[in-house]
């Protein structure tokens, strides 16, 4: 039985050392978060593949990105199922061209974590396609770019369909319509409230209310905290709203404009 440790194995080698041999049997690999993926094999081809969500290509793309987890082969084991029907050689080409695809797309799209917005003001002359419609109907004001991948099945076509929709103004980010990265905060003096305040709940809070010294933008202090978007974001809130920070009269319009949105 072939069974290994992916730290220590390339699936790739696995996957070529599998076909040499015409290996019959399913290939299990288990992720560092205990998910598990199916990849059925049978005299040099890939005849289906599964994990707990998808079926097909895709699961073995993602199976051959794994780079923590182990693996099992057991033999003689058949699908009942034909999802993928393709030489090993040939899927493997396939998948190198889609994660060179990937590199490309991700080199034109926003960062992962920056929230998309959908600009309804293009959107009255355009058609939309089944594949545009389903990754718009992702896009709530909330959500970030990597989010919205996560939730389709295929992350090549999304990002391509994320590409065309930008191109077409479609959807913007959160920081092209409501510029928040250069605002910078300031602390309010106690004492200079007229009111008691809350004070802050969380340990995150705190640590963001101490980096505020009045030189630090938004951009920074989201840098400095290592928080993620929207609890930094929550925080900053709490701390406004409870008159521990304050913001410049032009910034004051923007952090509102953020907070109705967020």
């Amino acid at each position: 039985m072939l069974s290994g440790n992916l730290e220590k194995f390339n699936l790739l080698d696995v996957f070529q050392l599998l076909n040499m041999n015409r290996s019959v049997g399913r290939l299990e690999v288990v992720n560092g978060h205990k998910n598990l993926y199916q990849v059925y094999l049978q005299a040099g081809k890939v005849i289906h593949a599964q994990d707990e969500r998808m079926k097909g290509t895709v699961v073995v793309e993602k199976v051959l990105r794994l780079r923590r987890g182990y693996f099992n082969f057991i033999p003689d084991q058949l699908s009942d199922q034909v999802t993928i029907n393709k030489s090993i050689d040939l899927m493997i080409l396939e998948i190198q061209a889609r994660q060179d695809e990937m590199v490309r797309l991700k080199n034109s799209l926003p960062c992962p974590n920056d929230i998309i917005l959908f600009n309804p003001e293009q959107a009255s002359d355009c058609t939309l396609t089944p594949e545009e419609w389903k990754v718009i109907a992702q896009i709530d004001g909330k959500r970030s770019l990597q989010e919205i991948v996560e939730m389709t099945d295929d992350e090549v076509v999304t990002r391509q369909v994320l590409v065309k929709l930008i191109e077409q103004g479609l959807i913007l980010t959160l920081s092209e319509r409501y510029p928040w990265r250069s605002i910078v905060p300031f602390r309010i003096q106690s004492g200079k409230t007229g009111t008691s305040r809350e004070f802050p709940p969380r340990l995150r809070t705190n640590i963001l209310l101490k980096k505020v010294d009045g030189k630090q933008s938004l951009e920074e202090l989201l840098a400095r905290t290592r928080s993620e978007r929207k609890e930094f974001f929550e925080d900053l809130f709490f701390l406004y709203d409870f008159k521990w920070i304050d913001f410049s009269r032009k910034d004051r319009a923007r952090v509102m404009q953020l907070k109705n949105i967020l």
